[in-house]
């Protein structure tokens, strides 16, 4: 009799655990209803089951997002540039998109420094006036031989330009990561 009680009161104990259970998952998902459309708790049968728990992974989106307008190849010259002036030769661009300024005098490359398939450092920004490239972001400075061109040419990686620039790498990254890194 007392393994009967006690089989009773786990029953009875499993059956209120899936009640607050219940009533909690109710109040979370209508946490935008108003209150008095919430629906209300019922006792469950004695001969009642817990429901079984399935998952159901998030879609994933089917396109990636689009390069945002005014992104545009970089020139294959100013990225030969760039790549020369790596002193290690293990360093790669990834991602490299240009933007340029009004006038077309300044073409702002950006692109991910690679070092094999492992990313050194992101969104990277240089700047070409003609045919003489410069450094603006502090890796592009530092990772490549190239003359700082933030004094020279009062240009900067955070500026406009800079900033439009590096918002295409990233897309650009998003969209190769979203499509299994190709």
């Amino acid at each position: 009799m007392a393994a009967t009680s006690r089989n009773e009161q786990k029953e009875s104990m499993i059956r209120e655990f899936v009640l607050v259970a219940i009533a909690a998952l109710a109040v979370a998902g209508c946490a935008d209803t108003p209150t008095s459309t919430l629906p209300t708790a019922t006792r469950l049968p004695t001969s009642a089951h817990p429901p079984a728990v399935t998952t159901t992974p998030a879609p994933q989106p089917s396109t990636a997002a689009p390069i945002p307008a005014g992104c545009q190849p970089a020139p294959a010259d100013t990225v030969a540039t760039i790549s020369a002036a790596f002193p290690d030769p293990s360093y790669s661009l990834a991602d490299v998109y240009a933007v340029t300024a009004p006038g077309g005098v300044l073409t702002y490359v950006g692109a991910n420094i690679m070092q094999g398939t492992t990313k050194a450092s992101s969104a990277d920004v240089w700047v070409a006036r003609g045919a003489v490239v410069y450094s603006l972001s502090g890796d592009a400075r530092r990772r490549t031989t190239l003359p700082d061109g933030r004094k020279m040419l009062s240009a900067s990686a955070g500026d406009d330009y800079g900033t439009k620039v590096q918002t295409c790498v990233t897309t650009a990254e998003r969209a190769r990561n979203q499509s299994g890194g190709r």
